[in-house]
């Protein structure tokens, strides 16, 4: 039997897991060799590399601009991942453990394209845990789910 206080833990590591990767990954922030010239993006803005490409001409303004174009697909990947882990905090306390978990599966993927995914790995962790210490019932994939079954076992059962 889950005890309220496991059910508390849970709701405590979910929403400590969150606030922790909240606003935590904007962009580049690790060491790379990008491209043929092993160019260090780490903590560059797609703007200053469109700028070197602008001071620089022939195959090094070619690099700094396809460096600008890969940093502004990682800056809206990491958007993207947060927006998904915000949903998915949100899904979670609602009672959508399904789709809570589908979520942040997603954002940890996308995190997951450029490094090992420690800012949303967490939170992925925690709502799995929560998943497996409260199951949901064999019939109910998610909150929603649960509510329209007792809804209809209490007009038909």
């Amino acid at each position: 039997m889950i005890t309220r206080n496991k059910r508390m833990q849970a709701a405590n590591a979910i929403d400590a897991a969150y606030e922790k990767g909240r606003n935590r990954w904007r962009g580049c922030d690790w060491t790379t060799s990008f491209g043929s010239m092993g160019l260090d993006l780490n903590g560059m803005k797609p703007h200053q590399t469109r700028w070197l490409a602008g001071a620089t001409s022939g195959e090094e303004a070619k690099h700094w601009e396809q460096a600008a174009e890969w940093l502004a697909r990682v800056a809206r990947d990491a958007q993207q991942a947060e927006a998904a882990a915000t949903e998915a905090a949100a899904l979670w306390k609602a009672g959508e453990r399904t789709l809570a978990l589908e979520k942040i599966q997603a954002a940890v993927a996308l995190e997951a394209r450029y490094r090992n995914p420690f800012v949303w790995k967490p939170l992925l962790n925690a709502i799995t845990d929560s998943i497996r210490l409260n199951p949901a019932p064999q019939w109910a994939s998610s909150g929603r789910d649960v509510q329209n079954s007792a809804g209809f076992m209490a007009k038909n059962g």
